[in-house]
């Protein structure tokens, strides 16, 4: 069945142990550059933390509503024409983004551990 857990540990897993010579590339808006920079100790573009709970809120809504590509938005838009449900698709969108804001489903997937994976995703400004 497919939950949140299992799909986050896929991703994990995947990205951890099949991309072992290259970089899962994942575009994203310049929205996403100017949030993290406008957070009260602002973040890097491909970094990390703990984000409070009204931050974290605030940054999943910016990512549904800016998913980074044109490629991204059109799966989105056209899910059901590609013949997958836009429950999938969120599925899928929103497990990636839970393991790499540290707000994991999977038990024993800790921050520590997310913090070690986070460097094999590059994200990439694409706009």
């Amino acid at each position: 069945m497919l939950v949140p857990s299992v799909m986050q540990n896929f991703i994990y897993t995947y990205v951890l142990e099949k991309l072992k010579t290259e970089d899962l590339v994942i575009p994203v808006s310049q929205k996403y550059v100017d949030f993290l920079d406008n957070l009260p100790l602002g973040l890097e573009l491909n970094q990390m933390r703990s984000l409070k709970d009204h931050k974290f809120t605030e940054l999943r809504d910016l990512l549904t509503a800016n998913p980074g590509s044109k490629a991204l938005e059109l799966i989105r838009t056209h899910c059901e024409k590609l013949g997958m449900g836009e429950e999938i698709y969120s599925l899928v969108f929103d497990s990636f983004w839970d393991l790499y804001t540290l707000h994991s489903e999977v038990q024993g997937l800790s921050a520590k551990k997310l913090l070690l994976w986070i460097p094999k995703v590059k994200l990439v400004v694409n706009e």
